[in-house]
This record gives structure tokens, C-alpha cells and sequence, in this order.
């Protein structure tokens, strides 16, 4: 509703690309309320008509909330179908029943399912490398210096859960970057990250709160669901394992997210799927100081030198060779999170869609 935005005062454009917002609240407020799915910058003469003017590949022809939606096609590309339809569903199994009766086209499958035998008469594809998900460790907390921060990421066995928890549908990263946004000359092995236990209990009893740390019980934090619980047990089991107390926080999204921006949580297992198809996007606005909380920022770690970088990607939405390899440089010093790895996004495609489209084609 419009009283929920009273905090904004009002809205000067600076140039084609940049805005001043000025507004009466925290920027933490602020940052939450342009988060909402309700939230948009839209052209203010389409406002005076009640319209509005997509810039993507789809506009919205009809939305029924918690429904269905339907998007037919705005720049008319030969790659992408001219109408989509798009179902909310509540749970896997009437997804797959709706698949095996021929009503869906496509569907998005958690890995647990993959192999499911009711999903024979499709095509696995499998879009790859436009995600991390990762451990935000919250900065603000003086007991998380870098050698407890180094500690819990030398502590993952990320090969080992990769293959029994994700069944291999995961890939490692190059601590925020999948292989295929990492610049082809830039070394592999020396941004590798490995699992060496000794190392990791070595580091924390370098730690600023050793030995208390050892007895204090650190709030991890994830989504309740199925998919998330596998994944959240592996990880503290690992951080048990070098000696740490951490206790499994399941949450629902909205709160988890919402509560991580007010810097709430120790340690928040957290997915971060790209907006655009650039290698910046995974340090922008991950690493960025002007994005706390649910600006994107949600460890909350600031680095003059990292911002330097951002300001530069930005100005051609990309990052050169050598801000790439200045960028990890200083995330192997610092590690503000815990690098995970990067999911599969697993889709399902029925035969007559696969036969005329690629997936990618339709989200990038």
C-alpha cells in the first residue's frame, strides 16, 4: 500500500543509470522495504496510464496470486516460447503428477528427486554455474575474526557432501565463483578451496575467543524444508568435528532473511542465484559496502579495496582478469563467508518443449 512507503520523501534522477532516494527511516528499513516483490522503478508516465512497460524478455499478461501467471513474450525473440505459464504449486508430489498427466511443460526439481521413476517421459536439463550458496558468518561479531573464519572454511569436506548429500547435481567453487565465470588464465589450484581439518583446529585456537568459543553455541541458521536439512546437518556436523557447539536453526524465508538483515543468526546457510549474466554478480552486491543485509551484503563485510573493484565492474557491468584475481585475492584473506559450492538448477522438460527451446534460452 502506498502508507508503506511514506518513508520514501522523494526521488531525484542524477543520470541514466543512477538515483537519489531520500527517505526518513534506517537504511536497513529501507533496503527491506525495496526488497518486496511489490517494489519496482517503472517509467512515471506509464504510471499516469496504469501501465507497465517490461524490460525483459516476458511481460506479465495476468497474475492470480498464489495461482498461476502467465507471461507472453516482449521482445520477440525466435529462442524463447511466445506464452508461459507459470504454476505455484505446493509440494514436489503434485507437480510430478501433473508432469506424468502432460500439464506441465517444465518443472524445477529439488536433486533428492531427480531420479524419480514417475519422471521417465522427460528430459533432465541442467543449468550449471549460476549460483553459490554459501555461510554468511556475521562480521559484527568480534569472535569471528579471520582465523575463526579461515578455521570453518578449511573444516568443510565440500567434495564429500557434493557426492553423497547433492548426488553430484553440485559443483565446487573458486570461493564465490563457479568454473565457468572464472577467467580461463586465472589458476585454478591456487584459489581451490580444500578440506584440511588439521588446519581448520589449528586456526581456531588462533582465534580471538579461544577457548570460549569452544563452550558458546553458535546459531546456525537455514530454511526448514526437505531439500535444506541435508545439506544444514552436513555442514554442522563438519563445524563439530574441529570442535565448535552449533546449534540447527530451521526458519522460514521470509523471517530468515528479514532477521539476517537486522543482523541477527551467527552462521546463515543462504543461496544466491545471479540477476545478470556476469561474473561481477557474484561479488556485486554480495561484498558491497553500500549493500547490508538485504541490499545483498548479508555477512555484512566491508573492504575498501573490494568496493574499488565493485565501483569499477560496474561501469561496464563486468569484471576484467585483473579485478577477478584482485577480488579473490582479497576474499582468501579475509573469507567474510564460509564458500560452499555452486547447485544445479534441475529442470524436467517435457518432449515437445525440448525439441524447439533451450532451457537457458529462457533465463538468460
Amino acid at each position: 500500500t502506498k502508507s508503506n512507503y511514506n518513508i520514501i520523501q522523494n526521488i531525484e534522477k542524477i543520470n541514466d543509470k543512477d538515483i537519489i532516494i531520500n527517505f526518513s527511516s534506517s537504511k536497513e528499513e529501507l533496503l527491506d522495504l525495496l526488497s518486496t516483490v511489490s517494489s519496482s522503478i517503472y517509467y512515471e508516465d506509464s504510471h499516469k496510464k496504469g501501465e507497465f512497460k517490461s524490460e525483459g524478455k516476458f511481460k506479465l499478461e495476468k497474475w492470480v496470486r498464489n495461482n498461476f501467471m502467465i507471461l507472453t513474450e516482449n521482445l520477440n525473440l525466435p529462442a524463447i516460447p511466445p506464452r508461459i505459464q507459470l504454476k505455484f504449486l505446493q509440494n514436489s508430489a503434485t507437480a510430478i503428477f501433473l508432469f506424468s498427466r502432460n500439464e506441465l511443460d517444465l518443472l524445477k526439481l529439488p536433486y533428492h528427486i531427480a531420479s524419480h521413476p514417475s519422471l521417465k517421459d522427460g528430459k533432465l536439463n541442467f543449468v550449471k554455474g549460476k549460483s553459490v550458496q554459501y555461510v554468511a558468518i556475521n562480521n559484527t561479531d568480534e569472535c569471528f575474526d579471520v582465523h575463526f573464519r579461515r578455521a570453518v572454511n578449511f573444516g568443510i569436506d565440500r567434495k564429500k557432501i557434493i557426492e553423497k548429500v547433492f548426488d553430484s547435481f553440485a559443483e565446487e567453487v573458486y570461493f564465490p565463483f563457479p568454473e565457468r565465470y572464472l577467467h580461463k588464465n586465472i589458476s585454478r589450484d591456487k584459489y581451490k578451496l580444500y578440506f584440511n581439518l588439521e588446519k581448520a583446529k589449528n586456526e581456531l585456537q588462533r582465534s580471538r575467543c579461544y577457548p570460549y568459543i569452544l563452550n558458546r553455541e553458535l546459531d546456525f541458521r537455514m530454511r526448514g524444508d526437505d531439500e535444506n536439512k541435508a545439506k544444514g546437518l552436513a555442514i554442522t556436523q563438519n563445524l563439530r568435528d574441529i570442535g565448535l557447539k552449533v546449534k540447527i536453526n530451521p526458519m522460514e524465508k521470509a523471517p530468515l532473511y528479514k532477521e539476517n538483515g537486522q543482523k541477527k543468526g551467527d552462521l546463515t546457510l543462504l543461496t544466491w542465484y545471479i540477476d545478470f549474466d556476469s561474473a561481477l554478480n557474484f561479488i556485486d552486491p554480495l561484498f558491497s559496502s553500500d549493500s547490508y543485509g538485504n541490499g545483498g551484503n548479508r555477512s555484512f563485510y566491508k573492504n575498501k579495496a573490494m568496493d574499488e573493484i565493485i565501483s569499477k565492474g560496474r561501469i561496464n557491468y563486468n569484471l576484467t582478469e585483473d579485478l577477478q584475481i584482485r577480488s579473490l585475492d582479497l576474499l582468501k584473506k579475509d573469507y567474510p563467508w564460509i564458500f560452499l559450492w555452486s547447485i544445479y538448477e534441475i529442470y524436467l522438460v517435457s518432449p515437445r518443449l525440448s525439441e524447439n527451446y533451450q532451457i537457458e534460452d529462457l533465463f538468460f
